[in-house]
């Protein structure tokens, strides 16, 4: 389906008019990797590329990034995927690139990361703007932003 091609979130508010339908198609997946010389492995990373599926799977974007993990303020490299389904393939090549001491937060699930960096509670207030569509009875807004919460 066209929908596939391009990965989004998908929040779904209520309020007293009924249900509206939330699409930002802007948020990317991340996750973050320590090494012992970041500059060369942000490098390698870059380069990454790969079949799968038949298609061509590589990070988004790739960067450096100040990160505090288990209490230690570590310089991470910051890697940026365009579909949640490239993470993991590409971790497990990540993993043995030369100087990769470890991959965090690759775990976190699409939606919760992003209720977490948007900083959204389930179930409570929610700020937002964009275009108001309506598809099969449903209204929806493609975000031009991302939410804030109220």
């Amino acid at each position: 389906a066209e929908e596939e091609k391009q990965p989004c979130i998908r929040l779904f508010i209520k309020n007293e008019n009924g249900t509206i339908v939330a699409v930002d198609q802007n948020f990317k997946p991340y996750l973050y990797v320590v090494a012992d010389e970041p500059t060369k492995v942000v490098k390698a990373i870059d380069k990454l590329q790969m079949e799968e599926e038949n298609r061509t799977i590589k990070p988004e974007s790739v960067g450096l990034a100040n990160r505090t993990f288990l209490g230690q303020d570590v310089k991470a490299i910051k890697v940026t995927f365009d579909n949640p389904k490239d993470m993991a393939p590409l971790r497990h090549v990540m993993r043995s690139i030369r100087g990769v001491k470890e991959i965090y937060e690759f775990d976190i699930q699409p939606a919760r990361r992003y209720l977490i960096d948007s900083d959204l509670v389930p179930m409570g207030g929610i700020s937002f703007s964009g275009d108001v569509v309506e598809k099969n009875g449903v209204k929806t807004v493609l975000l031009d932003k991302p939410p804030a919460p109220t």
